[in-house]
């Protein structure tokens, strides 16, 4: 049986994660501005954040539309199946 506990993890390798947690953690909050050694504007703060956000809507809205098309076609292959004789043989 496999045990995921903290107890498991020691010597070097504890070392080792809570070295790359901090790294990790500060890369990520970076802007690419601040981290390429520039000023980070307050408006280019919050035009990324609305690029951020009209691509998530995007994707979402793409997503929605596969959706749709995915359910619309299962009920026409059912409807089909329903109604033609030659298709439940």
């Amino acid at each position: 049986m496999l045990s995921l506990s903290s107890a498991s993890i020691s010597g070097d390798n504890a070392d080792n994660l809570t070295d790359i947690a901090p790294q990790y953690s500060n890369a990520v909050s970076e802007s690419p501005a601040a981290a390429a050694g520039g000023a980070s504007d307050a408006s280019d703060a919050s035009s990324e954040g609305v690029m951020h956000t009209v691509g998530t809507v995007v994707v979402g809205a793409l997503l929605l539309l596969l959706i749709a098309v995915s359910i619309s076609g299962n009920i026409l292959v059912c409807i089909a199946v329903g109604t033609d004789q030659r298709l439940r043989k």
